[in-house]
């Protein structure tokens, strides 16, 4: 059994995700680390700009709501994200049972119409998708009187809670959303037969294994537990997809951490990886939400002060490879105004490092020249 050092294991999963050396390539990047976490309007363009050389926000808006190689809706954990549309069936497939049972208890636990008022607002909402995407309010004006029957604040949440369980069978997707892109108005769905051709379909078993496969050519070595955490499944479910990949997969030791960890063979040749350049990853970069042990990227003392109460992510600040500290900005009159809080003091070149990709970044978000202000806060 090959043993890795914390270290190694750290430089292999930044590898993979091209935080050491950037990709060309929009798609290559979003299928190898099985897809960019859309929670947050700008998120997904910081996650590409410190993947891809020369990244332009409008290469992933053409591959968005252009060629559509790429498709927007709610996946892992439940939460929006950008895949590769021909991997569409695989991440739909293995997710679907799990989402719809811990939607379907949420709807048990809040209450709502009966089953044939649900059919009814069902066939509404794909009646007014019929054409062309609409946002929610207009599909909502569209449906007229079948919404009218309820109060206007719970119609709204019952058509909300409609379109994302639609969503969650595989019925609709995001379509591009009113706003600029770092804050969305209103976003905007779409007929998943309307918005592309048909796709070969896959069962249920074969898209977890090639789920699980997906995940760890883009994190592993990596847990069982790691996968459950970053896909949504219980352990016994990512279990079981482990199982079906078995074949494919070496076990792996890793000097100071606890767990059994899996590998692709292909990951242990043991090359060499240049240092990595410092980067300002966004909420929810998928780096960050990729293993249920963040000890590879982050010092466990430090875990409070990146995931956040009431299930929020912080950006982060990553140098020599670690997460150091946050970051956060707003945009002035005529500038963006970023504030870096690291864990510890920094200062001399690492400061120097950090303060050229703020540059960089605030010339990427098109706001003028930057503001930058260290802070360290108390824990």
């Amino acid at each position: 059994m090959k043993t890795l050092t914390l270290k190694e294991l750290n430089r292999i999963t930044l590898s993979k995700h091209y935080l050491i050396s950037k990709s060309d390539e929009v798609l290559e990047v979003i299928s190898r680390i099985c897809g960019l976490n859309a929670q947050v309007a700008p998120s997904p363009y910081l996650s590409l700009w410190n993947r891809v050389s020369g990244f332009a926000k409008v290469a992933l808006e053409k591959e968005l709501y252009g060629t559509k190689r790429t498709i927007k809706s709610w996946f892992m954990r439940g939460t929006v994200h950008i895949i590769p549309t021909d991997e569409y069936p695989i991440y739909r497939n293995a997710l679907k049972r799990s989402m719809l049972r811990d939607w379907n208890r949420t709807l048990e636990r809040v209450g709502g119409p009966s089953p044939p008022e649900v059919a009814e607002l069902i066939k509404g909402i794909l009646e007014a998708l019929e054409e062309d995407p609409l946002t929610k309010r207009e599909v909502g004006e569209k449906m007229g009187e079948l919404l009218a029957r309820y109060e206007e604040r719970e119609g709204r949440r019952l058509l909300s809670r409609t379109i994302r369980g639609l969503s969650y069978q595989g019925l609709l997707c995001h379509a591009q959303p009113t706003g600029p892109w770092y804050h969305f108005r209103e976003n905007r769905f779409a007929r998943i037969d309307r918005w592309f051709h048909p796709l070969k379909e896959i069962d249920e078993n074969q898209a977890k294994r090639e789920l699980l496969l997906r995940y760890f050519r883009g994190y592993g070595p990596a847990t069982v537990q790691d996968f459950a955490y970053w896909a949504g499944l219980r352990v016994s479910e990512a279990r079981g997809a482990l199982a079906l990949a078995r074949d494919e997969l070496v076990e792996v030791e890793v000097e100071g951490a606890q767990g059994q960890f899996w590998s692709l063979e292909e990951d242990l040749d043991g090359g060499q990886f240049d240092e990595p350049p410092p980067h300002l990853l966004p909420a929810f970069d998928p780096l960050l939400m990729g293993h249920k042990d963040k000890s590879r990227i982050l010092n466990p003392g430090y875990k409070s002060r990146v995931f956040l109460p009431l299930a929020d992510v912080a950006p982060v600040i990553l140098v020599g490879g670690m997460v150091v500290g946050t970051w956060s900005h707003k945009k002035g009159k005529d500038h963006l105004i970023m504030e870096i809080c690291p864990f510890n003091g920094i200062g001399g070149e690492q400061l120097s490092q950090v303060r050229a990709e703020a540059e960089a970044l605030s010339a990427f978000m098109g706001f003028g020249p930057l503001s930058l202000e260290v802070k360290l806060k108390t824990p």
